[in-house]
């Protein structure tokens, strides 16, 4: 994300996946991460 370095991120491909890490690797970057819940439920 960096090497692109766009404005928003919106992560999705992500179950099971600790978003607080790529959060944190993104911290001070001035990108800003979505969060938002993307799968099913049933």
């Amino acid at each position: 994300m960096r090497a692109f370095h766009p404005k928003i991120v919106y992560p999705y491909h992500y179950r099971g996946s600790d978003l607080s890490l790529f959060e944190k690797a993104l911290a001070g970057s001035s990108i800003e991460v979505r969060i938002l819940d993307w799968y099913y439920k049933s």
